[in-house]
């Protein structure tokens, strides 16, 4: 069973945090994992103007999510980029 996101798409770190927690993301479908990607980049996009220095790490983690989201993508790809990008957000200092 998927779960969808009630609400908007998230703007900032926090709300991208909650929205990517709202998903059974072991078992998504190849247009949720392609939602999913394009929300990250969203908020990364300005989140990584203020933290230049953390830009190879994210855009690494997202474009292993982006190439999970193809046609015979690894699910376990995008998991463990999903997975390692809600870690360092959390573990950030804001």
């Amino acid at each position: 069973m998927q779960i969808v996101y009630v609400g908007s798409k998230p703007r900032n770190r926090n709300e991208l945090l909650d929205y990517l927690r709202s998903f059974d993301i072991k078992n998504l479908s190849i247009d949720l994992r392609e939602e999913i990607t394009k929300n990250i980049e969203g908020v990364m996009t300005s989140y990584l103007k203020e933290k230049p220095q953390l830009k190879p790490y994210y855009e690494g983690l997202i474009n292993d999510a982006r190439s999970a989201c193809k046609e015979g993508g690894s699910m376990r790809r995008f998991t463990d980029s999903i997975g390692d990008l809600v870690i360092h957000l959390e573990q950030e200092e804001f």
